[in-house]
């Protein structure tokens, strides 16, 4: 995100070629490559729709599909007074999945539908995913506009670039294989959680300001353009919930 990456002057670009994926995310199951695979280029034109499912806690999952046979999964899970100073904090749960029953051997891409998704204070490292969260109600047709929040404490990052050329789905499954590389597969599953927000200034690092009570829109989306939207409601007594 623009607003969350700060640098030293003398940082110095570094281009990592390796196996696994960056510390900061944890790698899963051992990768296995077939000979039936599904090749998608890098510059195939994402056409997502989005559908959803919520149950009576409050909190439910929408999934957003498209031509790659991959969709992006968006959960949101509610939790009372986990957040700034007793407020309510919201997990947003997001998930890269193949729906395909083969392994899906996916281009890397730049077509992001949305601007500012993150996974961390530092960017999406390798993962081809992310989220944002906003304050407001938006739909998919006009969550462009909107500005994403700052739920990340600002912090210095360094500039690590990966070469990342695709990505090796495994059948039916989240875990996939960073390329290029070797070894493990990545589960392309990640939880952000906002427990308020983050001002520019000095004292806001450390001290997140509590969610306010409002009308706030969830998103998440990937690098081949699908995006997937959520709205829900956080109450004056710190409870959240999915709107109707």
């Amino acid at each position: 995100m623009k607003a969350s990456m700060a640098f030293a002057a003398t940082t110095v670009v570094v281009v990592i070629v390796v196996a696994g994926i960056l510390a900061s995310q944890q790698g899963g199951l051992p990768g296995t490559v077939t000979q039936t695979t599904s090749t998608v280029s890098a510059t195939s034109t994402s056409s997502s729709s989005q559908s959803s499912r919520t149950n009576g806690t409050g909190s439910g999952t929408w999934i957003s599909t498209d031509s790659n046979g991959l969709e992006v999964q968006l959960a949101l899970k509610f939790y009372p007074g986990a957040g700034a100073n007793g407020s309510a904090m919201v997990s947003l749960v997001a998930e890269e999945y193949n729906t395909l029953p083969q392994t899906n051997n996916v281009s890397a891409s730049t077509a992001f539908g949305l601007d500012g998704l993150s996974l961390s204070p530092c960017g999406r490292y390798a993962s081809p995913y992310g989220v944002a969260l906003y304050s407001g109600a938006y739909t998919g047709a006009n969550i462009s506009q909107a500005q994403p929040l700052q739920i990340y404490p600002l912090v210095p990052c360094p500039m690590f670039i990966r070469l990342v050329t695709g990505y090796l789905f495994q059948p039916s499954s989240d875990m996939a294989l960073i390329l290029p590389g070797s070894g493990n597969s990545t589960e392309m599953l990640t939880a952000v959680n906002a427990t308020g927000l983050y001002s520019s200034g000095v004292n806001g690092l450390s001290s997140p300001a509590p969610l306010p009570p409002g009308t706030y829109t969830a998103a998440a989306g990937d690098e081949w353009g699908a995006v997937v939207v959520a709205q829900f409601t956080i109450a004056a007594d710190g409870t959240a919930a999915v709107n109707a």
